[in-house]
């Protein structure tokens, strides 16, 4: 059976659309409350508590975004938060103890 090429490159379309939705959804966490913060590196037994306010159940406005991993503290983002992502002058302090001062983007 010849299955046109037109056909192959559609399938082979939704299936890379398909994953890249599927990606995107892991990379989103939330924290006790439901507010949700965008999560670039997913790790499992990871969770999140946020500090600051909440708008349309994602991170919004000034706060602080604590990391856990199995429980135990794995950094924090300090700065302001649009939609679930950090956003302008901010800080990042990593488990290792190095820290990051700056501009954030998305």
């Amino acid at each position: 059976m010849n299955v046109p090429r037109s056909a192959h490159c559609a399938g082979a379309l939704a299936l890379a659309l398909l994953i890249a939705y599927a990606s995107a959804q892991k990379q989103w966490i939330e924290d006790g409350r439901g507010c949700k913060v965008f999560n670039p590196l997913p790790k499992p037994n990871e969770s999140i508590r946020w500090s600051g306010g909440c708008e349309d159940g994602f991170a919004h406005g000034e706060g602080t975004l604590e990391w856990f991993l199995n429980g135990a503290p794995n950094g924090t983002n300090t700065g302001s938060f649009h939609e679930g992502k950090q956003t302008g002058r901010g800080t990042a302090l990593f488990a290792n103890g190095s820290r990051y001062e700056g501009e954030f983007v998305n």
